[in-house]
């Protein structure tokens, strides 16, 4: 994580984690969020910047609340950013096809990323 992230998504990343531990349901953690984007105690990126998780060993929830696994990736900052807005449909990453070229998660929001994968995840078909 670059300084941009440590300085805007590293402190939600942590304070999510937190409110995990506590045993806060996802719904109560979004609210949360949302909340403190709105306080100002969380803050969108201003500038551009990057992310990498290139370990082949990253699992994250999809939005059945399974931990799925998802191949390398990079992630760059992208506030407020839709898929719609860089003319992809529909929703990819850990529910359909993280295999694509690109997507926004957190789309819309003040956290949105767009990654771009860089390994397939095993079993995958190309």
């Amino acid at each position: 994580m670059d300084a941009e992230g440590t300085r805007t998504f590293l402190p939600r990343y942590l304070k999510v984690a937190e409110w995990r531990a506590q045993g806060k349901s996802a719904d109560e953690i979004k609210r949360l969020v949302a909340d403190a984007f709105a306080k100002g105690i969380f803050q969108p990126p201003t500038k551009p910047g990057i992310d990498y998780m290139l370990s082949t060993e990253n699992f994250t929830p999809n939005a059945k609340g399974e931990v799925v696994h998802f191949p390398p990736h990079v992630m760059f900052y992208a506030p407020y950013l839709t898929n719609a807005d860089l003319g992809l449909g529909g929703s990819p990453g850990p529910d359909s096809n993280p295999d694509g070229p690109a997507f926004v998660a957190g789309e819309g929001t003040p956290q949105a990323l767009i990654i771009v994968p860089v390994g397939a995840r095993p079993g995958a078909h190309h």
